[in-house]
């Protein structure tokens, strides 16, 4: 009987996981390109502002993505991944490895976080 229980558990948990994945795929991104080329693309070169981490290059969001092009409204914070709250797990837009960025329409972040410095024309 325990291995029938451990079984529909691990079942839940996969069925979770799965859900969770979903839910993340639905979520705003900003958009990015690979830093892996010589040369950062048009794309970037032609944004209002753009950051960047060790892996890609996030560039301004088209108005018709449903982000905010203000660059005011976009926070960053360095760290795992698994130490982010629920509240800031949802408002992440972008980030690799130890990197998230993070989209404040309303405001700042409920623990202060820190604004882009970004390259900006």
């Amino acid at each position: 009987m325990k291995v029938g229980v451990w079984l529909l558990a691990s079942h839940a948990l996969a069925a979770r996981v799965l859900q969770e994945d979903i839910e993340t795929s639905k979520k705003l991104q900003l958009p990015f390109v690979p830093l892996a080329a010589a040369e950062l693309p048009q794309e970037v070169h032609g944004a209002s502002w753009w950051v960047r981490d060790k892996m890609n290059a996030y560039y301004m969001p088209a108005s018709f993505m449903g982000l905010d092009q203000n660059i005011s409204n976009y926070y960053y914070a360095l760290g795992s991944k698994t130490a982010l709250s629920d509240h800031l797990s949802l408002h992440r837009v972008g980030g690799s490895g130890q990197a998230h960025f993070f989209h404040f329409p309303d405001g700042s972040p409920p623990s202060g976080g820190k604004a882009f410095r970004g390259r900006s024309r």
